[in-house]
């Protein structure tokens, strides 16, 4: 291998440069990484990132949630452009809220399952889970799903009754 080539998880830097994307894409650049789970009371803020394996979920300096395959973009809150320097955190409650930078709300998974043990993690296969009470899915894994709207998801969600969950 070159010295100079650049990998992310395993693939060459450039493979991401020539994809069209939501800024910034995770392998455009540094991002940081903030581990593999979110626990109550903690926030991912601007660029701030979930790594595991191939998938990242970053916030995004733009406030959109996006969560990436590599490169690719395939579940997003779909909160591009309402604000700048935003921040998700993940309430004791298991709500996980994006907030503009003068803290107001501009998007939630609206499912709060009252106080308890709850953790947001990203697995190795691309899935989001938000374990413990509350229940919320965005069901990315389906064609008609690739990038579906939260309100679209959350609706879904709720008559399914699973844990919150973003496939691949």
């Amino acid at each position: 291998m070159h010295s100079s080539l650049l990998l992310h998880n395993g693939y060459p830097k450039s493979i991401c440069f020539p994809l069209p994307r939501p800024h910034p894409a995770p392998c455009g650049g540094s991002s940081l990484l903030y581990g593999r789970r979110l626990y109550p009371g903690e926030a991912l803020g601007p660029g701030r990132s979930l790594i595991n394996g191939n998938y990242t979920l970053v916030m995004q300096t733009d406030c959109d949630l996006v969560l990436y395959n590599v490169c690719d973009p395939i579940w997003s809150s779909n909160t591009s452009g309402m604000a700048t320097n935003c921040y998700v955190t993940f309430a004791t409650n298991g709500n996980l809220v994006i907030h503009s930078s003068d803290g107001n709300a501009l998007w939630s998974n609206n499912k709060s399952g009252g106080q308890g043990n709850h953790v947001l993690v990203l697995h190795d296969d691309g899935n989001v889970v938000v374990y413990g009470r509350g229940r919320w899915h965005a069901r990315t894994n389906l064609p008609a799903f690739r990038f579906p709207s939260a309100k679209q998801t959350t609706n879904e969600a709720e008559a399914a009754g699973v844990a919150m969950v973003i496939n691949k």
